[in-house]
């Protein structure tokens, strides 16, 4: 595993625990998936999943707001000098999302039942 490897797994680590806890909005899980930065390390981008998908405009907008708080406290964490620009997408490659999205609208409505 190259240095900048266990970088990123450094960050996806440390990233996933701020957000969850500064990011709390009920009834949404919420996922990192992928950290990578770019070769000139002044963008890092995070590559989430969101569950329910319906709730993913509403986290991201909350996670940009958010951006300046998290990476301070990424920085004191990791202990790097310089913490590049945080990018917050949504992996909509997940085919997965679709599937736990039913099941989660099938388990709210037998709640509701």
């Amino acid at each position: 595993m190259s240095s900048q490897e266990r970088l990123n797994s450094l960050l996806k680590t440390e990233i996933a625990k701020i957000v969850n806890q500064e990011i709390i909005i009920p009834g949404v899980l919420l996922t990192v998936l992928r950290v990578s930065s770019d070769d000139r390390g002044s963008f890092l981008k995070v590559e989430l999943s969101i569950l329910p998908s319906t709730k993913a405009g509403t986290v991201l907008s909350s996670l940009r707001k958010n951006s300046k708080s998290i990476a301070k406290k990424l920085q004191t964490k990791t202990r790097l000098k310089r913490i590049p620009k945080l990018d917050w997408n949504l992996d909509l490659y997940n085919s997965t999302d679709y599937e736990l999205d039913i099941i989660f609208k099938q388990i709210e409505d037998e709640k509701n039942e």
